[in-house]
């Protein structure tokens, strides 16, 4: 993708951002990206998350049909040209597990501008590559000295959950080995994420989940308070076909 269309799509991407965030908050004069994101953030963070990332997918999309999908190692280089303060820097290819890398110093941006930025970039880069998904790990917004982005192709990659702090290895163990004594019950810890322990779960039978789930969350708020945890489990749902699919757990 040459100069002018990298122009065109940073244009159009911030008009698709704020198109997102105007649907939810409405529109005032005057209004930077940042006090527009507060706001439409306070009045439906859930909704707004949306929106960015769906707009960006459009977009990504659109691009994607009529210059060609870009290529992985394409990402530092589009990358840097958007605009965006989350994707400035020096990306690290990590060939093994086919994804690049940013670490960079915190902005100081709040929460919901850190939360604005990996919703819209996850959207428009799904769109431009066509399987290419980007995370967060670490962020400012989260408390973080640093922030920790990854693009990523394969779907089992080990950097699409995070990665465990040191100290955090043996108590997580304990938890585990404790929580998959219990009959039918299973436990895999998957990574932390901006603050947020992912983990799957799987307990056989019914109405035994929720009490495991009570047990889990409160092994982990005994060891670590401010930790927030998210199941991340693939549950089959009934579609309106009578047909089983699968999605994660929000």
């Amino acid at each position: 993708m040459g100069k002018a269309g990298l122009d065109e799509l940073q244009s159009r991407w911030r008009r698709a951002r704020f198109a997102a965030l105007h649907a939810v908050a409405g529109e005032r004069d005057a209004e930077s990206e940042g006090e527009l994101v507060e706001r439409a953030f306070a009045v439906d963070a859930r909704e707004a998350s949306r929106r960015l990332f769906e707009n960006g997918l459009t977009l990504g999309r659109g691009y994607a049909r009529h210059r060609g999908a870009i290529h992985l190692d394409d990402v530092p280089h589009v990358a840097s040209a958007l605009g965006s303060p989350c994707l400035m820097g020096t990306w690290q290819r990590l060939p093994d597990d086919d994804a690049y890398v940013l670490e960079r110093r915190a902005c100081g941006a709040s929460r919901h501008v850190c939360d604005a930025w990996r919703e819209a970039t996850d959207g428009l880069f799904l769109g431009l590559c066509g399987e290419a998904r980007t995370t967060r790990h670490r962020s400012g917004g989260c408390g973080d000295a640093v922030c920790l982005d990854v693009v990523y192709t394969r779907a089992d990659s080990p950097l699409r959950h995070g990665v465990f702090p040191e100290e955090m290895l043996r108590p997580l163990e304990a938890v585990a080995r404790f929580l998959n004594r219990l009959a039918g019950t299973s436990v895999r810890f998957l990574g932390v994420s901006e603050g947020v322990l992912l983990y799957e779960l799987h307990v056989d039978g019914c109405g035994g989940g929720a009490a495991v789930t009570e047990l889990l969350r409160r092994s982990i708020r005994s060891r670590w308070p401010r930790l927030e945890v998210r199941d991340v489990t693939p549950r089959a749902v009934l579609a309106a076909d009578g047909t089983d699919f699968h999605q994660e757990a929000p």
